[in-house]
């Protein structure tokens, strides 16, 4: 079973990740958020990386 394309979704909770971080006047609230946002980050990076390699990966003879 293939799974959904997830990228977008991860990049706008990285991005409201990093709103809630500008909005925090605590430094340890606001850096909470900022790694949240750069974890969602990475996940969209590497759904990235798993669409090319899917897209260079024949399709099985199922």
């Amino acid at each position: 079973m293939r799974h959904p394309f997830r990228a977008p979704e991860y990049r706008a909770l990285a991005a409201t990740a990093l709103q809630a971080a500008g909005a925090s006047s605590l430094p340890h609230v606001q850096a909470k958020h900022e790694q949240a946002a750069r974890t969602w980050s990475e996940l969209a990076d590497a759904e990235d990386a798993r669409m090319a390699a899917r897209a260079q990966t024949p399709p099985s003879g199922v």
